[in-house]
């Protein structure tokens, strides 16, 4: 036995140098890796259950001369997040490994991910350094931020000034903005998608559910509901098409949350939820929080209307309309740029990423989706060829309807009712 330095606390711990399970600090719980590990499992989780072990997997020596895994970061209903260090350069990383399933539509949107973030370069979108497979389960390598999430934020905080709350959507509309100029649409934004930097800079993550604007074949059949019940879009709720307007509104409902301190639309089940977007106008800011700038409340509701072509024509329009309705308190992040940032609306083929191979299975017959909505003419062409690398992998195998571990349903059932039209049940725990 020898001792290992907790990375997150200091404790000395003792450990079997080349153990094959994690090892749980006594003092403050973290997972660690043991130094010489040539086996580790891989966890998982549903909702607010405990992780729990799903497999394990060999770290074959190529894997172990490039990275040495640390801790836990996070567990998901796909896989375990490590932080790691990239051992060539010397720096902090963030490894995420998706576990191995039977079923490949995790498998679509983890390759999404990789190559979304690949394809961009935004000083406020979390940066991709290596997409490969390790012993059978692929994972991604990215920048490690350590700031935490803006949902860690709001529990501790329950709410921002105006001015901190429009700084950090600020940051996030400017990475929409080449996000969706580059033919591209998050779908799933939401606070704890949302993370900072250590100099606070905010960093959108987690593209596992972005569709491609222009691509003629989405992995998410037509009708089927992709994202988080707070944050979500009615044309979301409904199974319609999404646009840039369909981020713009989750992004309305974060800054909402972050004023007020309270999400717009809460209930005691994911159908209540769904019924409040759809047919409840969200209270206004002024009646929650006194000195709210009357404009900004007013950009707020926009943000939030039921129908796209009644908010934010794109995400510029909104920063700007931002900027006005809070004057000068705070600075375009267009020119706050630090040291070797890329442009804001910088837009970059990988070099040096690889697709991996991974197991296919058989499309089943007759599955099909609906074409998305194009994006202006001229953008995105390139990408769009890109991301067509990921359909191609992709195409053999099943589509998906329903992200793991989240909750869904389809507007073509009774799931959701006008008020008076029928009642609702309470079909789970209020949404996350």
């Amino acid at each position: 036995m020898e001792d290992q330095t907790c990375e997150l606390c200091g404790r000395p711990i003792p450990v079997d140098p080349a153990a094959r399970t994690l090892v749980k600090c006594p003092a403050c719980s973290a997972l660690l890796v043991p130094a010489e590990a040539v086996r580790i499992s891989l966890l998982v989780r549903s909702g607010d259950s405990r992780p729990r072990e799903a497999t394990a997997i060999e770290l074959p020596d190529e894997f172990r001369r490039r990275y040495r895994l640390e801790r836990v970061l996070g567990v998901g209903a796909m896989g375990t997040v490590f932080k790691a260090v990239q051992l060539s350069m010397d720096r902090l990383v963030a490894v995420k490994v998706l576990i191995r399933r039977e079923e490949p539509r995790a498998l679509d949107r983890f390759l999404r991910e990789g190559q979304v973030l690949a394809a961009l370069r935004h000083p406020n979108l979390v940066q991709v350094y290596d997409l490969d497979v390790l012993d059978g389960c692929p994972y991604l390598v990215t920048e490690y931020l350590d700031g935490g999430t803006l949902a860690t934020r709001l529990k501790t905080r329950g709410r921002f000034e105006p001015a901190e709350a429009g700084r950090i959507v600020l940051e996030c509309l400017a990475a929409l903005d080449a996000c969706h100029q580059a033919g591209f649409v998050h779908r799933d934004l939401k606070p704890e998608n949302i993370m900072f930097a250590a100099d606070a800079r905010a960093k959108i993550v987690d593209f596992g559910m972005a569709t491609i604007l222009s691509s003629p074949r989405d992995l998410t059949q037509a009708g089927s509901v992709i994202g988080t019940p707070r944050y979500m879009a009615p044309e979301q709720i409904l199974g319609k098409a999404v646009d840039a307007r369909t981020d713009l509104y989750a992004l309305g409902t974060i800054l909402f949350e972050m004023i007020a301190g309270r999400p717009p639309f809460t209930a005691s089940s994911v159908r209540e939820v769904f019924q409040m977007h759809l047919f409840k106008p969200p209270p206004g800011l002024s009646e929650l929080v006194h000195g709210v700038p009357d404009r900004l409340v007013e950009l707020v509701e926009r943000s939030l209307a039921k129908e796209p072509d009644q908010r934010p024509a794109s995400a510029e329009a909104f920063g700007e309309e931002l900027r006005r309705a809070l004057g000068e308190t705070v600075q375009d992040p267009r020119t706050a740029r630090g040291p070797g940032d890329p442009g804001e609306q910088a837009v970059k083929r990988p070099a040096a990423l690889k697709t991996p191979r991974v197991p296919r299975a058989p499309r089943a017959p007759g599955e099909g989706s609906s074409a998305a909505r194009a994006p202006r003419p001229g953008r995105g062409l390139a990408l769009g060829a890109l991301l067509g690398l990921v359909a191609a992998v992709a195409a053999t195998v099943q589509l998906a309807r329903t992200d793991p571990g989240r909750r869904s349903g389809r507007s073509s059932g009774p799931l959701v009712r006008p008020p008076g039209q029928g009642g609702t049940s309470a079909d789970g725990p209020a949404p996350g």
